[in-house]
């Protein structure tokens, strides 16, 4: 009885702590409604799936510990896919996905970064 008790408080314990171990991603539109109710700062990181930066970014500063407890609790955190191909509207404007030649961008991924399409 007393191991088992032991085991599930382990399994418990290691569950909240897996819990609190990523961070709380959301999309753009939630983080505007969330931020209406209880404002904080929004954090935008902006990516594509063939950026090699990007994939570091989100291996190693987004699984350290003390990174993820700063963000949870002072933004709303955003992932950004620089070419995503839905709109987002926001301000009354609609942000549309483009290509250009051999370029591919999300217009609302170009303004932010002001047309600057380096990632991270």
């Amino acid at each position: 009885m007393k191991k088992s008790l032991l085991f599930i408080v382990l399994i418990l314990t290691f569950l909240n702590t897996k819990a609190q171990e990523e961070i709380e991603w959301v999309s753009f539109e939630e983080a505007i409604e969330l931020n209406k109710e209880t404002p904080k700062l929004i954090l935008i990181d902006v990516y594509t799936d063939w950026c090699g930066w990007c994939k570091k970014l989100d291996k190693v500063t987004y699984k350290n510990e003390e990174i993820i407890k700063i963000i949870n609790e002072s933004f709303y955190a955003v992932k950004l896919d620089g070419e995503e191909k839905e709109d987002i509207t926001h301000k009354g404007y609609t942000f549309k996905y483009k290509e250009e030649g051999k370029t591919k961008y999300h217009e609302f991924a170009a303004t932010i970064m002001n047309g600057k399409l380096s990632y991270p």
